[in-house]
């Protein structure tokens, strides 16, 4: 097992405890607000023209509804704490300073950190915005460096200010009165997201004046499987509202055009940059890629890229010609100046070599942060608080925050969280998944940035220096795959550990093909024989299931393209179902041997309780996507995958190639 982490690197039990009563607290607000009948206007009621026959799924959809309208109200509430409470205590980079990859380097020692107070407490749901933004550790450092707040990203979470203000047995969050009088006045807003106005105030692209719209605006309509996906409010998928005062039509493509357009001005006239250009491939600012001219970092160039073709872009993404009328049509256009060698050769002008893949991967990243998101962010808050729905009911259910010994657990956690990041660090082309114990950990230590970039950017085995990223989408199959490789990394790296410790008949699965198919078992193995049998006498192991594979980041697969995927995806199944029941047969066969007190679960149907209805699956494996997100409830679908851009791979010296970026998330 790998070495606890120095004291100043790391996070103490204290704060996971902390974190675990804040995440109580959370799954409080989510059931409270999503039961709470009539709030935004969405009343149970509507769920009884619909049809008896799809009650339960339209119901789950109410209560989701009303939470989607919260979490966008929130991200609203957070957008505004953060411009306004969070100090500017740094200078924003310009491309200039950005271009002197030694001075940028120092970026991340900024001189200052924040102090925090009682007084300076945010309410629950601007908390919760901003845990989901400090979970993806590259676009948080990003958003502190384009808004001058590297002061903040230096200093930790407030563990123990906001520990302080949660009761033990309730978990209720209860600041004090000065921090709610602060909030209020520095904001203008009310301390309960739910006393705020029922209208948001946006700038209409057009006339670039305030105007307001409605949160959510329609009924549910007539398909059950799609409430609600024809409402135009601001929170909803088909949001269109005129301008109060020039009639202009507005819609969330319109305001994510808009803000790539104010982008590319400051990149052609004030020195600005563009969304995606702070740090390298890896994370780092001012890191040198391979190879590469030592004049400035590779990840700087993407703003000459944007000022090469600045003037046109000027004129496709103007809101008042309205010419680019969705971010697709952005797209297209980029693809095309990405074919394009004459553009590609004044851009890359000082490298003689081939124009690379990364120079695609920057552009990538790029139109990335336009993509979702219309405020000034890099990622979509909105679907990144949501996803966390699954880790927040998760740990919930497993009550670790209850247990007598939860200090001693949690130190139990570390030792399995070191080892998962050294499998991270040895192996940077693959993709770890964390179970729920090590990303409860995980994310505790992302809560502490600057703390958690210097541990990730050590090297191990010669590997690049990089800032590991933590939350990425993946597809569900992927994620399976990605789950059975890093269980076998475990067990190497630790000599015969088991990974998952749990007892559903997915791990069971797993680890029937893992430990018990090999001809030739090694010494691990016999090992983690051992270990996976005693986890049937283990009193900490839930009987049910338990700390096993984290999901939040899983989303839908790709529709079948062919013949050939439907069937790996019937084949995924039939393993993990033959792999089950022999797990099952293995544990009948101790138990009448040895006495052994629990099995398994005998298959993989089940009654699976969304939003509190129960609904039955065929088959379920907890790496199946987050049954409580249903995509056209949100003005952007959580689970929703960027689907990258493509291009020409040049060679100024006239020799090309197609390829194709792979997507960053």
């Amino acid at each position: 097992m790998a070495q606890h982490l120095a004291e100043d690197e790391f996070i103490s039990t204290d704060q996971c405890v902390a974190y675990l009563k804040l995440l109580g607290a959370w799954a409080k607000l989510r059931n409270a607000i999503s039961r709470q009948d009539g709030v935004f206007g969405i009343y149970d009621a509507a769920a009884e023209g619909l049809g008896p026959n799809d009650d339960s799924i339209v119901r789950a959809q109410i209560r989701e509804k009303r939470w989607a309208v919260y979490t966008a109200r929130a991200v609203q509430r957070y957008t505004s704490w953060w411009d306004t409470c969070i100090p500017t205590d740094s200078s924003i980079p310009m491309q200039s300073a950005i271009s002197d990859a030694e001075s940028y380097k120092r970026i991340v020692f900024p001189t200052s950190r924040i102090r925090w107070k009682e007084m300076y407490l945010p309410p629950l749901d601007v908390l919760m915005v901003w845990h989901a933004h400090m979970l993806s550790p590259q676009e948080y450092l990003e958003d502190c460096i384009r808004h001058g707040k590297m002061g903040t990203w230096a200093s930790d979470f407030p563990w123990q200010l906001v520990n302080s203000q949660i009761n033990d047995t309730t978990l209720e969050y209860v600041p004090s009165t000065q921090a709610q009088d602060f909030f209020e006045t520095q904001l203008g807003l009310q301390w309960n997201n739910l006393n705020d106005p029922p209208v948001a105030t946006v700038t209409c692209p057009s006339c670039e004046r305030s105007t307001t719209v409605e949160w959510t605006k329609g009924d549910i309509g007539s398909d059950p499987q799609k409430a609600f996906s024809r409402c135009t409010g601001f929170s909803d998928s088909s949001f269109q509202s005129c301008c109060l005062h020039c009639q202009a039509m507005i819609n969330h493509d319109k305001l994510k055009i808009a803000r790539f357009y104010r982008d590319v001005k400051s990149v052609l006239f004030e020195d600005g940059t563009v969304a995606g250009s702070q740090y390298s491939i890896y994370g780092i600012p001012g890191q040198q890629s391979t190879g590469l001219p030592a004049e400035g970092p590779k990840h700087s160039s993407l703003n000459n890229f944007i000022k090469t073709i600045g003037m046109e872009l000027l004129v496709l993404t103007d809101p008042k010609r309205e010419v680019c009328r969705t971010i697709f049509d952005l797209k297209t256009f980029l693809e095309a100046k990405l074919h394009d060698q004459a553009t590609l050769s004044v851009t890359y002008k000082k490298d003689s070599s081939t124009v690379k893949l990364v120079d695609l991967f920057y552009t990538n990243r790029m139109l990335m942060r336009y993509w979702a998101t219309w405020n000034h962010f890099s990622l979509d808050l909105a679907s990144a608080v949501i996803r966390q729905g699954r880790f927040i009911r998760d740990t919930e259910h497993l009550d670790w925050v209850h247990f007598p010994d939860v200090h001693a657990i949690i130190e139990r956690f570390f030792g399995r969280y070191t080892a998962f990041f050294s499998i991270m660090r040895k192996n940077p082309s693959c993709i770890a998944i964390p179970t729920l114990d090590i990303d409860l950990v995980w994310h505790t230590h992302l809560l502490s940035p600057a703390k958690y970039f210097f541990y990730s950017v050590r090297t191990e085995d010669g590997n690049p220096l990089r800032l590991i990223q933590h939350g990425n989408t993946i597809a569900a199959m992927e994620m399976h795959k990605a789950f059975i490789w890093t269980s076998k990394e475990y067990r190497k790296v630790t000599g015969g550990e088991i990974y998952s410790e749990c007892l559903c008949r997915y791990c069971a699965a797993l680890r029937e093909d893992e430990l018990y198919t090999t001809l030739f078992p090694s010494k691990s193995i016999y090992r983690a024989r051992k270990a996976a049998e005693a986890l049937h006498d283990r009193i900490d192991i839930p009987t049910t299931c338990g700390p096993h594979i984290s999901a939040h980041s899983a989303t839908p697969n790709p529709e079948p393209e062919s013949a050939y995927q439907a069937d790996m995806l019937r084949v995924q199944q039939t393993m993990l179902q033959r792999m089950g029941e022999k797990a099952s047969e293995r544990m009948e066969r101790r138990r009448h041997r040895q006495g052994a007190r629990r099995g398994i679960p005998d298959s993989f149907s089940t009654t699976q309780h969304v939003w509190g209805f129960p609904m039955s699956i065929e088959f379920y494996a907890p790496y199946f996507p987050d049954l409580e997100i249903h995509g056209h409830l949100y003005a952007c679908d959580p689970h929703s995958m960027y689907p990258g851009l493509t291009g020409k791979l040049v060679d100024i010296n006239n020799n090309s190639s197609d390829g194709e970026a792979s997507p960053l998330h």
